[in-house]
């Protein structure tokens, strides 16, 4: 009998590392707090864009589809056969690690949160309708208070926001946004996350404050380019600087 290829014992072994672990979850998280972690940052879960909407009129008119846009692609953090080298590799977005810009945007919004996680959604307010009885229905709107947890410290928060800032001042991000730095605030994290048969995924998050104080998150990711700051990094100056000069045309400061 021959072996099968080296390939197709590697790609099943891929499937099963990556698939969620036999043993109870509480006992994963005793033993890898890590994986713990990781989940309370809503990774190995499909997050529900339109998740707000729970509990109310609107929800129950919804068509959900097996592979409905608003259920966005789960993260993964690899559940099985751990070993502290596996742990450290994960941990630095390495190996059978996936993420999605998603995951890495509310990751950056927690920071800046100073450690409070708010899930995400695209629905902020619907006006008022009427139920089946031609009842007025409250609207739904954005309640701050609500989906929201802490997953880190306000102080660890704190630390990682000025290590953001330092990437962009003297890090591997110096030499982005210079046009655009007056007036404006920048925080990054360039990210070159190798693969195995093409080139790296290039990655780049972060936050801008611009002139007027709005705040916006940013998050690319271009598979197969190369390194975080050349290629997403440079897409992300290209992306606000466009964005920059035609709000400044309609007479809005940013």
């Amino acid at each position: 009998m021959h072996a099968p290829p080296l390939f197709f014992l590697k790609e099943k072994y891929k499937r099963y590392f990556i698939s969620r672990a036999t043993i109870p979850i509480n006992r994963a998280y005793y033993e890898y707090p890590t994986l713990e972690f990781a989940e309370k940052l809503l990774l190995n879960r499909r997050l529900d864009l339109l998740n707000n909407l729970k509990e109310t009129l609107f929800e129950s008119k919804l068509v959900r589809m097996p592979n409905d846009a608003f259920l966005a692609v789960e993260s993964r953090f690899p559940v099985n056969a751990y070993t502290a080298a596996n742990i450290a590799h994960y941990s630095i977005g390495q190996g059978d690690f996936q993420l999605t810009a998603l995951q890495n945007a509310v990751i950056v919004s927690t920071i800046f949160n100073r450690g409070i996680l708010c899930y995400p959604f695209i629905i902020k307010s619907i006006g008022a309708a009427l139920n089946d009885d031609n009842q007025p229905v409250s609207p739904v709107i954005f309640v701050p208070g609500r989906d929201r947890i802490r997953v880190f410290s306000a102080a660890a928060a704190d630390r990682i926001k000025a290590a953001m800032k330092d990437v962009i001042e003297n890090g591997t991000a110096s030499g982005l946004f210079r046009e655009i730095k007056e007036g404006r605030e920048f925080y990054a994290k360039t990210g070159t996350a190798e693969t195995e048969l093409y080139k790296d995924n290039s990655l780049f998050v972060g936050l801008v404050r611009f002139q007027d104080g709005t705040p916006l998150i940013f998050s690319v990711i271009v598979p197969r380019s190369g390194l975080g700051v050349r290629v997403a990094g440079k897409l992300t100056e290209d992306i606000l600087k466009a964005i920059i000069e035609h709000e400044n045309k309609k007479g809005r400061k940013l």
